[in-house]
């Protein structure tokens, strides 16, 4: 072999060399990309029939779900919410004129608990036997029972408590309870005893069980309640009172109508309390003021005034009303008509009264004694007379 033919089969196998993997280049690349592509089809199948085959398992056998939460706790950013309010003591007994400390202690959904005593709005069933501050601290104010109450939101907790008398002894305790068993419950009673309302206002009823050893405890049941009128007012499955009158009425109502009286019952685990009378007076915020231009009068002189109801909303004027009646002392000073308009008669004070149903409206009138006129201490001497001439003639007077 020649140099010449050596040169030429050299440059041809170099060429040859320099052409083939650029020929094998773009079928290698399209072969890996298919492959690449079936490997994550297949895993994409597989993961979708484990969720399935695990999501029937579940179903079949609802008591794994347990052991899925135990192994694999679900994260929540849900707050705790309350669920109960416990005062304590549950019950109290006291005496008239000494105070007691309640507390508020809130259980939450994650069993936490906190002390609400600041939180929680505290009221009393019957501020006339106890009253209850913000605090929760409490004040015995007259013999009887009350039901003192811790709410936030929807959630309510409650004490009952008991106030004696002076002198009164206190309940036997539990060692010195009869013998011859346990104390047993006797009945229930309502808190309050009475009710006086005004027209669409609210009192909340509370329930006391009360035993056999003379001691009260706050009922946990929930009362059937109910009134023997309903046009005068209702009462709620929670014992929330409301006053009438109701609807269209309610509209037009004003203090000239008269009171009216209905009785609230309740019933619980077979015990039926004794009958509360509920009385709902349109006058029960109402004052009667009676007002004019009052100044010093003299005898003889008037004065008119004016009966006025009011319950700081609305005024009604009733100097002249049918149920009106004015009266005065003492009348040697000063009298009045039925009209309310005074006359002064001598120096003095005077009370005027205006009476409308069981309201009463007081002004006071002065009545001042004239002036004097001045006399002089001494009388002057008349003037002198002219002296009369005899020569004079007399003048016939015609």
């Amino acid at each position: 072999m020649n140099a010449q033919t050596r040169r030429y089969l050299l440059a041809r196998a170099q060429e040859a060399s320099e052409e083939f993997p650029a020929a094998i280049e773009q079928p290698l690349s399209l072969g890996l990309h298919r492959y690449r592509a079936r490997l994550l089809r297949v895993f994409a199948a597989s993961a979708v029939l484990a969720v399935i085959v695990l999501g029937v398992v579940i179903s079949v056998h609802p008591t794994t779900v347990a052991a899925l939460e135990t192994l694999f706790p679900a994260s929540s950013t849900s707050e705790a919410t309350l669920v109960e309010i416990s005062v304590t003591p549950g019950d109290l007994t006291v005496q008239i004129g000494e105070q007691g400390q309640l507390t508020a202690q809130g259980r939450y959904s994650d069993d936490t608990t906190v002390d609400l005593k600041a939180e929680v709005k505290w009221t009393s069933a019957d501020p006339d036997v106890v009253g209850v501050d913000d605090s929760g601290l409490i004040a015995a104010m007259n013999p009887g029972a009350s039901v003192i109450t811790a709410t936030l939101g929807t959630i309510q907790g409650s004490s009952a408590v008991t106030v004696l008398a002076p002198g009164a002894p206190p309940p036997a305790a539990p060692e010195d309870a009869d013998p011859s068993g346990p104390k047993t419950q006797t009945g229930i009673t309502i808190i309050p005893e009475s009710v006086t309302l005004a027209p669409q206002e609210t009192q909340q009823l509370e329930i006391l069980a009360t035993f056999s050893d003379d001691t009260t405890a706050a009922v946990t049941g929930t009362p059937q309640w109910s009134t023997d009128n309903m046009r005068i007012a209702r009462v709620d499955e929670a014992g929330l009172l409301t006053a009438g009158p109701f609807g269209e009425k309610a509209q037009a109502f004003t203090p000239i109508a008269p009171s009216a009286t209905t009785t609230v019952r309740a019933e619980l685990d077979g015990f039926t309390a004794d009958p509360v009378s509920v009385t709902v007076d349109p006058l029960k915020n109402f004052t009667l003021t009676v007002s004019g231009v009052v100044r010093d009068l003299l005898p003889g002189e008037t004065l008119q005034l004016t009966a006025t109801l009011s319950d700081g909303k609305q005024e009604f004027d009733v100097t002249d009303n049918r149920d009106t009646s004015w009266t005065c002392g003492p009348e040697e000073v000063a009298e009045v008509d039925t009209s309310g308009a005074v006359t002064a008669n001598a120096a003095g004070t005077a009370v005027i009264t205006a009476s409308w149903r069981s309201l009463n409206g007081q002004a006071t009138v002065d009545v001042t004694a004239p002036p004097k006129i001045p006399v002089p201490d001494t009388v002057p001497d008349p003037l002198p007379k002219a002296p009369v001439d005899a020569d004079d003639p007399v003048v016939p007077i015609s």
